[in-house]
């Protein structure tokens, strides 16, 4: 519950000062969720439409770079053989779910 008087301070403090345009920060929220699902999605879309069509262009160059990292980081850690391939097609998964550039 803190995290959410935190960020409704800081959102009063910046609506006070012109930087954002709305007095409440949380309108549609109810015990730390959206009221229903569907208010989520018609105001902003399916949450994977909404992020992947976000300001950042993810080309295939990106996704690997992005994949290569993941794949250092589980390197790094040497997790149990089961738990890596989980991890990694998990990876593998997201990565491409990401991608919104040909």
């Amino acid at each position: 519950m803190l995290h959410l008087l935190y960020a409704r301070f800081w959102h009063k403090a910046l609506f006070d000062l012109g930087h954002v345009s709305t007095p409440e920060p949380f309108q549609r929220l109810f015990n730390q969720g959206y009221i229903q699902a569907a208010a989520y999605s018609d105001e902003r879309g399916h949450p994977r439409l909404f992020m992947r069509h976000k300001g950042f262009p993810i080309d295939p160059a990106a996704r690997d770079l992005w994949l290569g990292h993941m794949r250092e980081a589980v390197a790094f850690m040497d997790p149990p053989p089961a738990i890596a391939a989980r991890l990694l097609a998990y990876f593998d998964m997201a990565a491409e779910a990401m991608r919104n550039r040909d």
